[in-house]
């Protein structure tokens, strides 16, 4: 077979399936030019969404011509999303080709969101449209904040398996603390102790956060007397407003917090290289960590960039030299984070994210004004 069908441990179910018709993701190889009607596709009866970045797109096809589609030569892969998945997989491909299009770059890419638990896999694919997408964001620019998942304390079996969305290198995988109880929260999907690859980067605030609530739908009664009970709400927000705003929790909350702070080191970097080009082989910038900041993670997990000498007083001075942004905001994220207490790596990464922190260290040229890029999709 010339093409590649994926998943591969649902092929025999798809074998058993040739007349059925499901959502697919259809890649070509490098520099064939991705064009549907190409592979006999025709767009008046079939509808296609085009997914550039990874040369490819996505459309509904009956299996049997899935099948025939990757023994093309033209064809790099073949790729089958599960129904209940397929929509939310197809537009957040669309929104990352989108803003990989649009944004001005580096910009962190908030990815609160991932597939449904029931369907994760013990070694998340690679090669899977969604890490192939990202990895091209992160080398484009657009660097991939990904929640772990809210799985903990569920099926015994799956313990140690993270959204596989969060699973890549070249993403930064985002865990929920707990601010009220001090602890990990108890809903944020752990890692496998045994696996490091698995580990949250990072974890942030998730439980009890403060988000817009939309104004075309009206909060159940449930939901009212929650918020309009919470201390934290009635203190923050202004009456007037309780209707704007809601709480919730989850690592989707963890993440867009740690996207904030990722902006705010894209924002550092930026100036700091603009206003200081660099020289050689000589370090951008350099942070000192006392002996309390150094964690199990960093004895364990290898550094993606910079250089990390421990000093005679316990103290560690990382350098920073310019390198892909993905590698720069993903390691001074892990660099910064504050350890917590009680907490292991496969747990809580690094430690937890402190947006003020973040803001004190990364402020020297200012803090930008949070922006949320519209994304383009069906």
């Amino acid at each position: 077979m010339a093409g590649n069908v994926g998943p591969p441990e649902k092929l025999a179910a798809l074998k058993n399936r040739l007349d059925q018709s499901y959502m697919f993701v259809i890649s070509f190889k490098k520099g064939v030019q991705s064009k549907p009607e190409n592979l006999g596709i025709d767009l008046k009866t079939t509808q296609v969404e085009p997914l550039g970045i990874i040369n490819g797109f996505a459309a509904k096809l009956n299996v049997r011509y899935a099948f025939e589609l990757a023994d093309r030569d033209d064809v790099l892969q073949v790729w089958y999303l599960h129904p209940n998945d397929a929509s939310l997989y197809v537009n957040t491909l669309a929104a990352i080709n989108y803003n990989v299009n649009t944004l001005p770059l580096p910009a962190p890419l908030n990815i609160s969101l991932g597939i449904d638990s029931k369907r994760w896999v013990k070694k998340p694919h690679l090669d899977a449209p969604m890490q192939r997408a990202t990895r091209a964001a992160a080398k484009a620019g657009l660097l991939p904040v990904v929640a772990i998942g809210n799985s903990h304390g569920g099926n015994a079996a799956t313990n140690g398996w993270i959204n596989p969305w969060s699973y890549p290198e070249w993403v930064i995988s985002v865990g929920a603390w707990d601010s009220g109880d001090n602890k990990v929260a108890g809903f944020s999907t752990r890692g496998d102790p045994k696996r490091p690859e698995t580990w949250p980067d990072v974890i942030a605030d998730g439980v009890d956060i403060i988000g817009p609530w939309p104004t075309n739908l009206t909060k159940s009664p449930g939901r009212k007397k929650r918020d309009e009970t919470n201390a934290h709400f009635i203190n923050t927000v202004a009456k007037k407003d309780w209707h704007l705003y809601t709480l919730e929790s989850g690592t989707s909350m963890s993440t867009a917090l740690t996207s904030k702070a990722a902006g705010q080191i894209v924002f550092f970097l930026s100036n700091l290289i603009a206003q200081n080009p660099p020289q050689g082989n000589k370090p951008i910038f350099t942070l000192t960590a006392p002996p309390e900041r150094i964690t199990l993670f960093d004895e364990l997990k290898p550094r993606l960039t910079g250089t990390a000498t421990q000093q005679s007083d316990g103290s560690t001075v990382y350098s920073y030299n310019v390198d892909l942004p993905w590698k720069m905001v993903k390691q001074l994220l892990i660099d910064t984070a504050i350890p917590v207490p009680g907490a292991l790596p496969y747990e809580a990464g690094a430690g937890r994210v402190d947006i003020n922190y973040i803001n004190q260290q990364f402020g020297q040229f200012g803090v930008p004004t949070p922006k949320i890029a519209m994304s383009k999709v069906k």
